[in-house]
């Protein structure tokens, strides 16, 4: 089969969200997670955010899972317990967050996809709620090792795999590896492991000694947004300020984290990528500041079953802002899929 590829644009509203100030967008998040709630629930979290940010941001989290098609568990397993979200019924779909991300960044992706299929969102190894990793557990072999112990815990035999950047990379390994089990593969948004074109944004500023997604202070922080997405959503922003001081006091960790994950080969999905025969969908952005989008083509002329979806207005990490129009393409791919229609 000839991979396919489609372009897509026009999708997002020219006004950034970096144009309006932090503290603005914030409380609309709070708002918005609030929305079905008692109207006393909501004016007590936003007087608690102005008063104790970080608690009222974990606090309008819990409320707005509560109020969703998903509930969030912990399974304990020989290398510590794993933290997920988990909704839904029928055929099951794996989601992989990204480096240095959470579990709670696809929260509402997997509400959306909860509709139609039994989804399942862990904190990787090692991030999120889940106990670091002592030294060389971070390597992605040791990732995908254990994200698969993971799976096999609660017992599942067949799904689909979906994540983006590292999340991605180690979807396609575990897909590689499992071919039986997996039914399909996503990269909702550009994956880690793609052999490059054109040097990126990101690579040129690795090439100097500096590691943009890695945050020293509360200004890298909300710096890191802007090289994941253009315009993040409220939630995502939301989320973000109950986690800043954690990222800060994590900084000799996640130095050590981007090395061990560095170790794997930067071309190895594209050398995995003829012996996984699945039906794969390539979602990747033309403004992704992190992977070239040069990259994207040949990659999925490696793929035996690919299809693509090249969008503008958006970044690396997709999922963030422009949640919608990621997901009404995943969705028409797993259609397609589910009914022996892949190429579309």
């Amino acid at each position: 089969m000839v991979p396919q590829v489609m372009s897509c644009s026009g999708f997002f509203d020219e006004m950034s969200y970096f144009q309006k100030s932090k503290r603005r967008r914030l409380l609309f998040g709070i708002v918005g997670l609030t929305v079905g709630l008692p109207l006393v629930l909501a004016l007590v979290a936003i007087s608690a955010w102005l008063v104790v940010p970080e608690k009222s941001v974990r606090l309008a989290i819990s409320a707005a899972i509560s109020l969703s098609k998903i509930s969030e568990k912990k399974l304990k397993l020989s290398f510590g317990d794993v933290h997920y979200l988990e909704g839904g019924k029928g055929e099951t779909i794996i989601l992989l967050h990204g480096i240095y991300s959470r579990k709670e960044s696809l929260l509402l992706a997997a509400h959306s996809l909860a509709a139609q299929y039994h989804v399942i969102v862990p904190d990787l190894p090692g991030f999120g709620a889940n106990s670091k990793l002592e030294k060389t557990a971070y390597r992605l072999e040791e990732q995908q090792k254990k994200v698969l112990a993971f799976i096999d815990a609660l017992d599942i035999q067949s799904f689909h795999v979906a994540g983006n950047s590292m999340g991605g990379l180690i979807g396609a390994m575990i897909a590689h590896d499992s071919p039986n089990r997996v039914s399909s593969l996503a990269f909702l948004g550009s994956p880690l492991g793609v052999a490059a074109v054109q040097d990126s944004e990101m690579s040129k500023m690795v090439a100097t000694g500096k590691l943009p997604l890695v945050v020293e202070n509360e200004q890298d922080f909300w710096t890191r947004f802007s090289w994941l997405e253009k315009e993040p959503s409220a939630l995502n922003l939301l989320a973000g300020r109950g986690f800043v001081a954690s990222e800060v006091a994590s900084a000799d960790l996640n130095k050590r984290i981007w090395r061990e994950v560095s170790e794997a080969k930067p071309s190895l999905l594209s050398e995995l990528a003829p012996s996984i025969g699945i039906p794969t969908l390539v979602i990747w952005c033309r403004e992704d500041r992190v992977f070239h989008v040069s990259a994207a083509k040949p990659l999925l002329e490696r793929f035996p079953r690919g299809h693509m979806y090249l969008l503008d207005g958006c970044g690396h990490a997709p999922l963030l802002h422009s949640r919608s129009s990621i997901l009404r393409h995943y969705k028409w791919a797993l259609h397609h899929i589910r009914n022996g229609a892949w190429p579309p």
